[in-house]
């Protein structure tokens, strides 16, 4: 799905098989992805299976006349005040990697992979379907703390200070500027 989020800001959403994300068809995946992202380079960008993607943003609020659930730090507004989150696989566009270099060269459980000219990527060590969701949001936790924890959205402190990274606050700005 492609969707234009407002002027200069669109979204696009892939949706595939877990099971096309093991062996060799994993990595064909993985390096077609990184291909894309060089050729069309995002601000940011994350895959997950939806369960993750659910531990990260689901909030279900339940009274007398029942219950709600909405996704909570995912809306364009939002994008325009914090990152979305550390994730399974998180595409760092060009300059969330020169804000956030060197810091991506050495974390913890994860591999680094470069995009060309000026992206990179941070895929942790695990399967993307973890065997522990708790362990995979500590570890994505960790993560988001050595790179500046006020950057990313976390539910467990939904009302938390938050700050968007100043060359991608820069980046859109000047985009919207024309």
């Amino acid at each position: 799905m492609f969707s234009q989020l407002n002027d200069t800001l669109a979204k696009w959403t892939f949706w595939w098989s877990l099971d096309s994300m093991t062996g060799p068809s994993g990595e064909k995946w993985l390096d077609w992805l990184h291909r894309l992202s060089g050729k069309l380079p995002p601000y940011y960008g994350f895959a997950c299976s939806v369960d993750e993607y659910e531990a990260k943003h689901k909030v279900v609020k339940a009274d007398d006349m029942g219950s709600s659930v909405r996704m909570a730090g995912v809306s364009t507004a939002d994008f325009q005040r914090f990152l979305p989150g550390i994730y399974w696989l998180t595409i760092f566009g060009k300059d969330l990697t020169s804000h956030f270099d060197p810091e991506l060269r050495s974390l913890p459980g994860a591999r680094r992979v470069r995009i060309p000219p000026s992206q990179v990527s941070v895929l942790l060590d695990s399967p993307v379907v973890p065997e522990s969701m708790a362990e995979r949001l500590h570890a994505e936790t960790r993560i988001a703390e050595i790179l500046g924890a006020q950057y990313f959205f976390d539910r467990a402190r939904a009302e938390g200070e938050y700050a968007l990274v100043p060359e991608l606050a820069r980046a859109m700005r000047e985009s919207a500027s024309g």
